[in-house]
């Protein structure tokens, strides 16, 4: 049986988030078996948390980081972005707001 854990990720800036979020998943994929993401903003930056197991036969991630300052377009930069990113299996999704904008977090299974 395998054991629940945390993976917490902080960044004041979207592209070193995604960056981080990025090179953890590549360090454990294949390792872990990812239950839930969530994601919580402020005036500081961005937390990404992300629940998985160890223990158990591992699943194989990759992450997709938006921001946009307008929410009406973030769904359209989201769906440009995964559909460029040719995102097939969007598993966990993930929301954070501040007075800078609304960040976005997909993490595909593949």
């Amino acid at each position: 049986m395998g054991q629940t854990t945390v993976k917490t990720l902080f960044s004041n800036s979207h592209s070193s988030l995604h960056q981080q979020m990025n090179q953890w998943l590549a360090e454990v994929s294949g390792q872990v078996q990812i239950t839930g993401i969530s994601m919580d903003s402020n005036e500081y930056g961005h937390c990404l948390v992300v629940m998985y197991q160890t223990g158990v036969q591992g699943r194989f991630y990759r992450g997709h980081l938006f921001f946009h300052n307008n929410h009406n377009s973030l769904d359209r930069e989201v769906n440009q972005g995964l559909v460029a990113a040719q995102a097939q299996w969007g598993k966990f999704v993930a929301v954070g707001s501040n007075q800078y904008g609304h960040c976005i977090c997909v993490i595909e299974e593949q």
